[in-house]
């Protein structure tokens, strides 16, 4: 069986897939087109090619396509870009194969691959580079991202408990260490998930797209 998965956003994409449990492909795109009619059919064809040789002309192997769910942030246009490539995409798929994909969160399939659901991009690149020997990551970005981990959890429980019985003053600023905490650490988890690309060619959207496949 083919095990197709996809992490897509409105601009950015992931596209991997396995026959069985070996990994064929892991690949992404990023479109720099700003016309979105332009952007949503560039997207959409993009995806169906690289998936086609896999859903058509098998009958003898069957195939699985999990794409993730949208991701509802802040903003609600964006949330709307994506469910209209996400439209595009799945029609096309059902128009091809009359099957429908799997819309799965990102979230379920971390929990059902036994993953913590709240790690960065440069954690979820790691854990796919190494299990699927990917390449291989210097021992100084592995140890970075374990100390920025740790470090990002140490503080936050100690900022939280400072909370506790504080003044409404205090719990302001405490507030604003915490934002200036998570800016710092996401920042820090950027600069090393561009450094795992760097090393082994896996970015984060080729990541998250291995681990859709792995969803059941």
């Amino acid at each position: 069986m083919y095990k197709i998965g996809i992490d897509l956003a409105v601009r950015t994409c992931g596209v991997a897939v396995f026959e069985e449990s070996t990994l064929l492909k892991h690949v992404s795109y990023i479109s720099k087109e700003k016309d979105y009619y332009k952007l949503q059919i560039e997207m959409t064809n993009w995806v169906i090619n690289e998936i086609n040789p896999y859903i058509t002309n098998h009958e003898d192997i069957p195939h699985n396509l999990n794409i993730e769910d949208i991701f509802v942030g802040l903003n609600p246009l964006s949330c709307l870009d994506a469910a209209r490539v996400q439209g595009s995409i799945i029609y096309e798929y059902w128009r091809i194969t009359r099957k429908y994909p799997n819309i799965i969160g990102a979230i379920t399939v971390r929990k059902f691959l036994g993953l913590e659901t709240w790690l960065s991009k440069a954690e979820y690149q790691q854990w796919v580079v190494e299990k699927f020997n990917l390449g291989t990551i210097s021992e100084e970005v592995k140890s970075e991202i374990v100390r920025t981990g740790n470090h990002c959890d140490l503080e936050y429980q100690r900022l939280n408990a400072a909370k506790k019985g504080a003044s409404k003053a205090h719990i302001i600023n405490l507030n604003k260490q915490l934002k200036d905490l998570n800016r710092v650490t996401k920042n820090t988890f950027n600069r090393l998930s561009k450094e795992i690309v760097k090393q082994t060619g896996v970015d984060e959207h080729q990541a998250d797209a291995v681990i859709m496949c792995l969803g059941g």
